[in-house]
């Protein structure tokens, strides 16, 4: 083989290998991984973690009816509360937050109620 010959050769070889390394690289994909999977939520789950977040957030449970899904307490600002737990058409769940007193006392005590019903949610 002649020294004609190698170069012959090395022309081609030379850009069949920055193409075959252009392809290689440019062929990586990054994987995220599947979505995350929450599990289907039952009624009892729903429930228990509504009633958990009541107690946590300064309300005290004064009626239970897991039949028709209501919960309803008091806190030590005057304030009625009553929270229902409802299966929608679609089968998801529903939970509702009414209370029923002065706005001005205790303003957060909606948003500690559902941060606390997240919490026992998993999310």
């Amino acid at each position: 083989m002649g020294p004609l010959n190698f170069f012959r050769s090395f022309r081609t070889f030379v850009p069949l290998a920055i193409i075959l390394g252009l392809l290689l690289a440019g062929s990586g994909c990054y994987y995220y991984g599947p979505p995350p999977y929450y599990p289907a939520t039952t009624y009892d789950q729903v429930w228990e973690s509504a009633l958990r977040a009541a107690e946590d957030s300064g309300i005290r449970v004064t009626f239970t009816d897991r039949n028709t899904g209501v919960i309803r307490g008091a806190t030590r600002a005057n304030t009625n509360v009553d929270i229902l737990v409802m299966r929608q058409a679609d089968g998801r769940m529903r939970v509702e937050f009414n209370r029923q007193g002065p706005k001005d006392q205790d303003p957060g005590l909606q948003d500690r109620f559902f941060q606390a019903y997240e919490r026992y949610r998993g999310r």
